[in-house]
């Protein structure tokens, strides 16, 4: 099977608690070494003496975790004191946090994604919007008084759709398009930088739905995936509709796939035929995905 995904992936919007320019500084007076790891991370230390590099801890989110937001909290007033970025690609101590403080009481929180995180003001939290992003979020409460060295499992807080289009992608395809209903107010979560906490969601009813445009190189083909991730912190159940399109917007293949199970940190496999009409049945089978929870869901369309 092709694991593609086509088009530019949207990327995961991140909305500060606070202003950077309304964020005070840290409390005068002497501070303290604070040094927290992101758990799962490969760490490599170099020896003196020129000796062979040690490398412990081999990475167990290598390759789902590119970009990391670390947040201190005054735990008194639960207000944001201090921001720290770190992306993959940029910085070689990724997952390892260094910072430092002056005595208190704090809450540490780490938002860990695949994809992008960009800062914007709001109150609110941050969303993930379709296709999404794989995201992880951890929190602590510390309180300093001298160097302190602490490791912070991160926890998945999405739920995965993988939709399989088994029969051949028509060549006068233009776009692909995936739709999530509203029902329940699920599908437009904030998530909580503070506490990691899910706001209700906007009251929708209609479809959330994102479109993908298709290259020429998938036209023809079979066996194509189209993955995408939702904010959740347990289940929902929701119908999801599937269509292709054409240049002039005409229809080409349209499914509804009724009552879809949703679940945290598991994957939701919808796989059929959209386009060829060959029948596909309704059950649900349980399936293994070992990157994820030892249970996924999978239907058939």
């Amino acid at each position: 099977m092709k694991n593609l995904l086509i088009g530019t992936l949207t990327v995961l919007t991140l909305f500060a608690a606070c202003k950077k320019e309304d964020h005070p500084t840290t409390p005068s007076g002497t501070t303290y070494p604070v040094q927290i790891d992101v758990s799962g991370f490969e760490r490599t230390s170099t020896p003196m003496g020129g000796r062979t590099a040690a490398t412990e801890n081999i990475d167990a989110a290598k390759g789902n975790i590119h970009y990391i937001l670390y947040t201190v909290w005054d735990a008194n007033t639960q207000r944001a004191i201090k921001n720290i970025y770190q992306t993959s690609k940029k910085d070689t101590g990724f997952g390892r946090i260094l910072d430092t403080l002056a005595a208190g009481r704090y809450f540490i929180s780490i938002i860990g994604a695949k994809d992008s995180l960009f800062n914007a003001q709001s109150s609110g939290g941050f969303y993930n919007r379709l296709p999404g992003s794989d995201i992880f979020y951890g929190r602590m409460e510390l309180s300093v008084s001298g160097a302190v060295n602490q490791t912070l499992t991160l926890n998945r807080v999405v739920t995965k759709l993988v939709v399989h289009l088994k029969d051949r992608i028509p060549y006068n395809t233009t776009t692909l398009t995936v739709g999530v209903d509203g029902m329940q107010n699920r599908m437009w979560p904030w998530l909580k930088p503070f506490d990691g906490q899910l706001t209700p969601g906007i009251n929708n009813s209609y479809s959330w739905s994102y479109s993908y445009l298709v290259p020429d190189s998938l036209k023809g083909k079979r066996d194509v995936t189209l993955p995408s991730y939702m904010l959740t912190l347990n289940s929902f159940t929701t119908d999801v509709t599937i269509s292709g399109n054409d240049a002039n917007n005409v229809s080409l293949g349209y499914k509804t796939i009724r009552s879809v199970i949703f679940e945290n940190n598991k994957i939701t496999y919808l796989s059929g035929n959209l386009f060829d009409g060959a029948p596909g049945g309704d059950g649900m089978i349980v399936t293994v995905d070992p990157a994820w929870k030892t249970d996924s869901i999978k239907a058939t369309f």
